[in-house]
Parts: structure tokens; sequence; C-alpha cells
């Protein structure tokens, strides 16, 4: 059957607003039913069956929140996907809606294509689950089926075989008694002298073998058996006249051999031995049955014995079988690979040594070795459990299992275990939680830096323009030096903010990695102190690696910064390059493809770190560091640099031992030029005379490029957004350049400005600007050739260093 259209409850006070989100839902090929209050949603949740909820946070009655915590807590729907939709843009309300267990959130006006893939993500995750749960159920009665099946048949087998050594033994004391009711027992009865020959063959024996009486009478008895089991008949005969006159006058076990029929044929057999008489001398009587059908059902059991063997081998969960003692009796082949067993090393040990003592979810789940315990000895099932077992070496592997009991008859004769290895399932949960953390982190933290960094704008470059008319103040100018030093740190942590969430444009080029690491040895003496010392290994020839030289810099001073203040009485640092094509293993989620990278180790011999430490310090806003010491965003931007650079970044440190970062960069195009650092500054060329049209909706920032292009003698024109600027660009045909901010409000943002512009003017110069890059600028894929980008703040000499390049059209513009 087609798997059912997800259904999709939408949550909304506003009949508009319900009415445009089911219109699209629909479109999408969801299913929609939809409640105008939270109340009517709850009612809707206990009573239906939905994939997802999108849940408005502004209603009357209660509110989105309120609607969201009582659905995780009173209702049977806890794992229901909710994605809070909120007309709210603030973080706090963000936090409020994941912290109540929102899976995700969207903002109003809603991005139906951000919503979408949300929604397809949560419902693919929920099903997935569901299914998931399904199988592991369906997997448990199919093992409990089967090995209930196996118990019924081998009860029957067992009273089968009860029933005929009954038989025999009835039949035995007959023969003895009552010698004239042998030809009534259905088994061929055959007596022999001494001299082991034929004296009597009953006629079941006649029926059996096809002889009558007559023509078999004082034969060998070996005429009725195969060649082949001739010796072996032999020895069981004297086996049998060996036993002391007290022995049993009747073999206790039947023999089986290949009987002869009179035709050629052969008959499987078994033969009863029994002494008629008192010493060798006397004769002896065989009884002897045909067991052509008992064969045959050891040949189905044997067969079922296999099928069910050969299930249980194809099965991907674990099976084990435990005795009443709690010893284990069998292990299907996924649980031996599991925990790295043989069979012969797991057969009838207690299975309590597979099982961590403490188990991960003891808080919640109980004891794993109380649980299968119970099952063996009081006949308790469990429900599905996390645990951790041990493998043969010790290691404990996360696992899902569930116990339930073996009974035989009604008796309690063990218990079966089924368990699956959950080490990947919880890797992919707990990388699933960091995604979707990091997501949120990292747009909080752009969206706060892009606001910042417009603030700041105004701030450095009135401060600037302030700075260049008090050149004779000196008292003023210092205190304006003081200010501008303080606006370039904040301007320094927005940029670590937008690293952090990964949206800070950086310029990757082939770098000289040996080249800076020696330029800033020095500057690293000078700068960490005299009681470290710093040893450095460089291999040699070593090709260019692919990054940003500046961002470099800052990343290998920041890690020897932190070196310093982990080794605070003073250690050794030591600085290493080396081409690596190795594989690694990355911080994040996944192993990184197998390659070539330049790899820069930093190493200290100082405090270490323990591994709950280890875990944490690539978090946003995390430091061991004293309050006021440090904002936990330097290991957290330089891990953010080095995956925008197309590398990798990985941490091994134990406590008083020291720690190590390696940091890998992928290798550069051969025929790339090579950087060594940062640049060395370009004079500034004059741009008097310049006309440059302003865009910006900013007033404040817009006001300051329009007061700095005029100090440098430009003629300037403003325009709050991309629709006033064609209208000004349109009356206006003189304009030399266009510096435009790319976020904007309105249906053309400033990259599309730019593109518009250029296609009426090809030498018009582009200057673009923003705080915020989510349109894809990096690396130039969607500015127009030649344009420069400048990163918010800018300041009054980057404008200036930059305005006579693109002044001159695209032939005289630096391409980024």
């Amino acid at each position: 059957m087609p798997e059912a259209l997800p259904n999709i409850l939408v949550v909304d006070d506003n009949p508009d607003n319900r009415d445009l989100i089911s219109r699209r839902l629909l479109r999408y090929g969801y299913t929609v039913q939809t409640v105008d209050d939270g109340w009517a949603a709850l009612e809707a949740i206990k009573s239906g069956r939905f994939d997802a909820v999108l849940l408005d946070v502004m209603m009357p009655g209660i509110d989105g929140f309120e609607v969201l915590r009582r659905i995780r807590t009173t209702t049977s729907k806890t794992d229901l996907p909710v994605i809070i939709v909120t007309a709210k843009h603030d973080s706090d309300s963000v936090v409020t809606a994941l912290e109540t267990g929102a899976n995700d959130y969207t903002s109003k006006p809603i991005n139906f294509k951000i919503l979408r893939a949300r929604l397809e993500n949560q419902v693919a995750l929920k099903r997935a689950e569901d299914g998931l749960k399904a199988l592991n159920e369906s997997l448990e009665i199919t093992v409990l089926k089967r090995t209930t099946d196996l118990v019924e048949t081998n009860e029957k087998l067992t009273e089968v075989i009860q029933e005929r050594t009954r038989a025999a033994d009835e039949l035995e004391k007959k023969e003895r008694q009552l010698q004239g009711l042998i030809d009534c027992v259905p088994d061929g009865v055959i007596t022999i002298t001494e001299d082991r020959l034929i004296s009597g063959f009953s006629p079941a024996a006649q029926k059996m073998f096809g002889y009558n009486e007559q023509e078999i009478l004082g034969q060998p008895v070996t005429a009725l058996i195969a060649p082949d089991d001739c010796e072996g008949y032999a020895q069981h005969l004297e086996h049998f006249l060996s036993k002391p006159q007290t022995a049993q006058p009747i073999t206790i076990a039947p023999y089986d051999l290949l009987a002869m029929k009179s035709d050629g044929r052969t008959l499987p057999i078994d033969i009863s031995l029994g002494d008629l008489g008192s010493g060798r001398d006397s004769r002896l009587v065989l009884v002897v049955r045909d067991i052509t059908e008992r064969k045959r059902s050891e040949a189905e059991l044997r067969e079922a014995h296999q099928r069910t063997r050969l299930l249980l081998a194809s099965v991907a969960d674990g099976v084990v079988g435990l005795d009443e003692e709690g010893e284990t009796t069998f292990m299907n082949s996924a649980a031996l690979d599991i925990l790295k067993l043989k069979v012969d090393a797991s057969v009838g040990k207690p299975f309590r040594n597979f099982i961590k003592p403490t188990n991960i979810d003891h808080d919640s789940h109980g004891d794993a070795g109380a649980l299968i315990e119970d099952a063996f000895r009081s006949g308790g099932r469990s429900s599905r459990q996390r645990a951790q077992f041990l493998d043969s070496g010790g290691t404990p592997i996360d696992v899902e299992f569930v116990a339930a009991p073996l009974n035989q008859g009604n008796a309690l004769v063990g218990a079966v275990i089924a368990f699956n290895d959950v080490t990947t399932q919880l890797k992919t949960e707990a990388q699933l939680r960091q995604a979707v953390k990091m997501e949120a982190i990292g747009r909080l933290t752009g969206g706060v830096a892009h606001d910042f960094n417009n603030v700041l704008t105004i701030i450095i470059g009135n401060l600037q323009l302030l700075e260049r008319r008090l050149s004779s103040d000196e008292n003023s100018l210092s205190r304006i030096e003081r200010i501008l030093a303080a606006a370039n740190s904040a301007g320094d942590l927005t940029k670590r903010l937008l690293g952090l969430s990964r949206q800070e444009v950086i310029e990757t080029k082939a770098v000289d990695v040996n080249e800076i690491v020696t330029r800033m040895t020095a500057l690293l003496e000078r700068s960490l102190g005299p009681n470290i010392k710093i040893e450095t290994a460089l291999a040699a020839d070593l090709v260019p690696a692919l990054t940003d030289p500046s961002e470099f810099e800052n990343a290998l001073l920041n890690l020897c910064v932190n070196a310093r203040d982990a080794m605070p009485d003073g250690g050794t640092l030591i600085i290493e390059t080396k081409l690596n094509d190795h594989m690694v293993s990355s911080h994040e989620s996944g192993d990184i493809p197998s390659g070539q990278f330049i790899e820069l180790a930093v190493t200290d011999n100082g405090c270490g770190m323990d591994a709950e430490t280890r875990e944490m310090i690539f978090e946003p806003f995390f430091t061991t560091k004293a309050p006021g010491k440090g904002t936990g965003l330097g290991l957290a931007s330089t891990f953010g640099f080095v995956k925008q650079s197309g590398g990798h970044m990985t941490v091994y440190s134990e406590l008083g031992q020291g720690t190590t970062f390696r940091l890998y960069f992928p290798l550069a195009d051969k025929n790339a030029p090579v950087e060594t650092g940062s640049l060395t500054p370009v004079e500034t060329q004059s741009s008097e005379g310049l006309t440059v049209l302003v865009v910006d909706d900013e007033p404040g920032v817009r006001e300051f490029a329009v007061a700095a292009l005029q100090e440098m003698g430009c003629i300037t024109l403003e325009a709050a957004n991309a629709e006033a600027a064609l209208e000004i660009f349109a009356k206006r045909p003189g304009i030399d350049v266009v510096l435009s901010d790319i976020i904007m409000p309105g249906s053309m943002d400033g990259v599309a400005l730019a593109h518009h512009l250029r296609a009426q003017r090809k030498d018009l110069g582009i200057m673009l600007v923003s705080g915020f890059t989510e349109h894809r600028i990096k690396n130039n894929n969607d500015l127009p050739e030649g344009c420069v980008f400048l990163p918010k703040p800018y300041r009054f000499e980057d404008i200036a260093k930059h305005l006579p390049q693109v002044s001159g059209g695209v032939a005289r513009a630096t391409a980024r």
C-alpha cells in the first residue's frame, strides 16, 4: 500500500493565516486540519493522528507555549513534532520555544521554502522512528514465535520417544512371559542360537524383511544386515554378551543399523538384544523395529533446527538463549559479532558477565541485569530498554534489548534476550541535536552581529570624521582614540560571531604556512613571555595550503595564547606543520573523506583537559577561564573558520599531560600565487571629483558614508532603497560609483541592484557592503564582475582605499 500523506495540524486564530498555510501545505502534498485556538488543538491531538503541528504563539485563551507544554506533559503524543510559528523575532521567544520542547520554529512572515524543508525533515524523522519501532516489535514477535514453535516441537519429540520406549519395555516383558504372543508383536522378533544362527522369525519380521520363516531359519543374522554395518553389529552383540548376569535382559538403548531386505533394498532399523536364558550359551532374541518414519521425523527435526538456526543467523538483532540459571546456551551470529565473541567462548557463561554493571539509563529504566534475571527466574517480560553490554574486550556497547521468559510446558526453563547495537543511532541522534543547536546559535549570533555592525559602522565612521576635524585638540583626540579602540574591539567580537555562524566572508588563497609560522614566532616569543619556550618543527618543501592568511594568523595566535594560559608556571609550546594524507576524525558529525591536508599542530605540556571539557570546548561561549578573562568564542570561531576553509579541526588532551590542537587545511592549486601573510598596505589614491551614489536603509550608516565621501572631495547622492536608487540613476547619468548595502527592504537587494545597474553601464564602479552574508556572496559567486565587497563595520580608510579601484570601471576593479 502507498504510504499515507502526512497529516499536519495548523493552529492559528487568524483565519487568513490558516487559509494561506493550508493552501500551501496542500500544494506540497500534505493533508491539513486546522483549529483556531489552543484548547481545540489539544482536543484534536488527543483524538486524531498527526505527523506534525504548526503552532502559532499568540492566541486567545492559552498561548502556543502553554499548548506546547501540555502536549509534552499531558498527552500521549509527547513525541509529536511541533514547529512554533511566531511573529516575534527576539531570541527570548526562540529560546522559550526550544526549551518548552519545540522541534523547530519559523518566523512570520513565513518563508514557505524553509517551512517546507523543516516540515519534511520533522515528518521524515518521525516516520523513520515510528518505522524502526514497528520493525523492532515485529522482529521480537517473530523471534519469540519461532522460539515457541521450536520448544513445542521438542516437547512433541520427547513425548514420542518416551511413548515408544514405554511400548518397547512392555513388549519385552510380554515376549519373556508369553512366547505365544510373539506372533502378535508388530516389531520383528528374531531368535538366534549360541552359534549366531536364526532360530525364530516372527511374522512381523517376515513382513519387514520379505523372507518367509523357512527361507531364513538357520541362516546367520548377518544375512539380514547391510555389509557395511556387520562389523558394528558384531561389536554391539559382544558388548551385550559381556554384561554380568544382573544386567538388564534387554538392551536399554536400541542400536541403529541398515538392514538388507530379500529384494536387495536397504531398510533402516534399530535392534534390541535380549538374553532368553542365563549365560553366553543361552538363546538370544533380537527385537527389530523399522525406523523409516523415525528417521524421516529426525531428518525433518534436524531440518527445522537448521532453518531456525539460519533464521536466527539472518536476524540483524542479537539473540541469546539462557537456561534457568542465567547461563548462555545459544548466541546467534549477530550477537557473537556485536559482542566480538566466538561460539565456544559464549556458551555456558553467565550472561550477567556481558552486562555493564551501571546501566546508562539506570534512573529511568532500572538495572539491565535485574530485568534479565527476572525473565529466567520469575518469568517477567521486560519492555524494550537501553543498556550497555560489554564485548569480549570489556568495551561498553550501547544496546536496546528485550528479555522474555522461555517456558517448556508449565515449567520456566530460561529466557531469550533480543538486542541490537544502537551506538550508531545514538551518535546520529547526538549529531542531529548538535546540528540543530548550532544552526539556532548561528542564526541568532549572525542576526545580532548584522545589526550590531550597522551600529558600529555609524560609531567608528563618525569618530574617524570627528578625529580628522579635531586634529589640534590632543585631549579630545586621546578620548576619541580610546573610543575607537573599544569600537574596534566590538567589531572584532562581531567578526567572531559571524565566524561562529559561518557567515563571515573569508578570502581563501594559496598560503605558505611555514612562512607565516616563522614570521609569527618572534611575535609569539614577545607576547607569551619568557617562561614559555617555543619550538617549531616545520616540514621541508611543504606545499601551500588553501585558506585565508589573515584568519590563519588569528587562529594560530588564539591557540598559542590559550596554550600559554594552560601553562601558568611556564612550559613548552610546540608548533608543527606537515603534509597529512590519512583519515582523521572531525569534532563534528561524520568522518572526513580520505585525502591530503596541510596539518598545523599546536601542542603544550600544560594542565590538559578531562573528557567532559573536551566535549564542550568548541561550544560557543564555553570557557574554563575566570569571569571577565574570556568570551568563550575563541575556539568556536577558530573551528568555524577552519570549516569554512574546507578543513577540519581536532583536539587531543590528557589531564596533567597537555593538549594538542590539529588544524587541517586543503591543498591549494599548484599554479595559484602564494600569499605569505597580511598584505602590505596599499597607498590610498585620490577620489576627488567622483560622483558616488550611496544606497543604505540605515540613516546613520548612510549619513556617515556620505560625510566620508564628501571629506574625500566626492559629489554624493543618497537613497534609502533600491527603488529610489534606480530613480536617481536614471536622472543622473554621470554617476561614477554606487556604494550599496546588500540587505535592504523591498523587492530588490543590493546584489540585484548592482547587476541591474551594471547591465545599463558596463563601466560603473560598484562597492557592496554588509554586516550579514546570507546571500551567498562568498567567493564572489553572486557579485558582479569587478565589484568590491566591504564587510561592516567599514571605516573611512576602507572607502578611501577601494574607491579609486572601482571608479575606473571593470577594467581597473580588484576582483575578490
